[in-house]
């Protein structure tokens, strides 16, 4: 149970006048260009975003809350960042605080909204095996990439803003893949079990594919055999010569 006590909650509220202007890698530059705009058209000024708040405890950042009544498809927020295709993500991160979008030619989108002043909100939203919340996108007539977080449901003032698993990054195995309700009875959450066996299922379809196929036979190893068939070629002739 929150300690109200030492609980505070900043409430953030997006800039509208402000030009979106996020970062995008040369991968995600190049996919841009080859899809077409969306009937989502950056709808700043036709939809203003509903108030949320950042809960903190003991200046520790808790969970993303909305902060009034918000009917079912609203968005939330857009999910500020750097972006990035999966295949780009040389260097590790935080898992919760890069969000995983593949609703973009079903390739992975690695959003990182890490940034250490002014926070961004979208960096501490929780996953959870029953989310709030799902991922949309839009494409304008600039080629500009914008991500929302819009409500899956109805949501009542002071609910958390939920993802599910899959917008996790990294594998469910990390100590970090912690469903917001379950907290760390792992094995409770069947988001989170289900998100486990289909990873299990992908390694040992990978694992099986690698072991059935024939073992080829490498330079060296050929190398080594030819010289073992000459030097007993050459023991048979010796002894055959002492004879």
């Amino acid at each position: 149970m929150i300690d109200f006590q030492t609980t505070y909650s900043v409430y953030c509220r997006q800039d509208l006048r402000e030009r979106f202007s996020p970062a995008y890698s040369s991968g995600v530059s190049s996919l841009l260009y080859r899809v077409p705009t969306t009937h989502r058209d950056h709808p700043d000024d036709q939809i203003p975003y509903p108030k949320v708040h950042l809960t903190f405890r003991d200046k520790v950042p808790q969970t993303v809350n909305v902060s009034e009544d918000v009917t079912k498809d609203r968005i939330l927020l857009a999910v500020d960042g750097t972006y990035s295709l999966d295949t780009e993500m040389h260097v590790p991160c935080s898992s919760t605080s890069t969000i995983l979008y593949n609703g973009l030619e079903n390739l992975n989108i690695c959003i990182d909204t890490r940034r250490p002043k002014p926070v961004r909100t979208e960096q501490f939203i929780h996953r959870s095996c029953n989310p709030t919340c799902y991922l949309n996108h839009s494409v304008n007539q600039y080629k500009e990439l914008k991500v929302f977080v819009l409500a899956r449901r109805d949501l009542r003032n002071l609910e958390p803003v939920t993802l599910p698993f899959d917008t996790f990054l990294n594998s469910p195995n990390s100590r970090e893949a912690v469903c917001l309700e379950h907290g760390s009875n792992r094995q409770e959450c069947e988001g989170l079990l289900q998100r486990l066996a289909a990873e299990q299922a992908q390694r040992d379809r990978f694992m099986a594919a690698h072991h059935s196929r024939p073992v080829e036979m490498t330079t060296s190893k050929r190398r080594n055999t030819a010289y073992e068939e000459d030097d007993d070629a050459f023991k048979r002739a010796r002894e055959s010569y002492n004879c």
